[in-house]
């Protein structure tokens, strides 16, 4: 509805891309959010959001250098720092994984967020472990269970992670 009242509305089209991408319709989302992007290039969200659907269509590259612009437009969004840092901890193009680069920006994002979301810190658990730093790892992640994930589901996944740590083994290629 907002489109039609406004085409000129970037926010509504970055909304509607992460509609799109719930739905697994990538292809729309980039689109959107390429317009989205025409509309208002210092548009961080856009980007973000663009990153996004380019992970479900398996673009990796994309997404990384999508994550890369937000960044470099919002010094502090936390949301295109952990998403970058999770992608290069865990990609399933191993190439793309850097765990240097992963805890460079999953601590990043952890200071932006006051060291209390418990996603900054597993994703940095994450990072650790791809890292060969289980230690490190098996601490993060501790502390990412103990501050606590909004849903049974994710706090499950995290105790998963836990043990994978435990053992030695990074996040596993999806």
């Amino acid at each position: 509805m907002a489109l039609h009242l406004d085409p000129a509305l970037g926010r509504a089209y970055v909304n509607r891309a992460i509609a799109y991408i719930e739905k697994r319709a990538c292809d729309k989302a980039i689109a959107d959010c390429n317009e989205a992007i025409r509309l208002d290039p210092s548009n961080w969200e856009a980007y973000f959001t663009r990153g996004n659907a380019s992970v479900g269509i398996k673009d990796f590259e994309k997404a990384l250098a999508d994550y890369k612009v937000a960044r470099s437009l919002d010094s502090n969004a936390v949301e295109p720092r952990l998403e970058a840092a999770w992608l290069l901890a865990s990609c399933p193009k191993l190439t793309l994984r850097n765990g240097k680069q992963a805890v460079e920006l999953a601590r990043e994002a952890c200071e932006l967020s006051n060291w209390k979301d418990a996603n900054c810190l597993a994703i940095l658990a994450a990072a650790y472990a791809e890292c060969r730093d289980f230690k490190e790892a098996v601490k993060w992640q501790k502390k990412a269970i103990e501050v606590g994930f909004e849903s049974k589901k994710y706090q499950d996944g995290a105790r998963e992670y836990l043990k994978l740590y435990e053992e030695g083994k990074p996040v596993p290629k999806e």
